[in-house]
């Protein structure tokens, strides 16, 4: 993980070690640059237990998501963050519009 990452391993039944199932990456003071779940283990909790780790010690947390990718935004709105801003995708490196998203206690 790249400097200030922070990521979280989870799976592994039957005594089997644990394989990585979603990732929290960037945190660094209120801002999350990365929250990934891997497909197949979508669905099961992984993404909102990572968002609450993310949540934790904070007044604030603010993130980036892509203005297409509708799961995402419905995930966090139901998580409580709310648009902060739009932007056309200048300041990334994939050129797509993303909106910046902001949670507060």
């Amino acid at each position: 993980m790249g400097q200030g990452g922070h990521g979280a391993a989870v799976g592994g039944a039957g005594g089997r070690a644990p394989r990585r199932a979603g990732r929290v990456r960037g945190l660094g003071g209120d801002l999350l640059a990365h929250l990934y779940i891997e497909p197949g283990a979508q669905g099961r909790g992984i993404g909102e237990a990572l968002l609450d780790r993310a949540k934790r010690r904070r007044r604030t947390l603010d993130l980036r998501v892509f203005a297409a990718n509708t799961g995402a935004r419905a995930f966090y709105a139901r998580h409580g963050f709310s648009e902060i801003n739009a932007d056309d995708g200048s300041g990334n490196e994939e050129g797509l519009p993303d909106l910046l998203l902001r949670w507060r206690r």
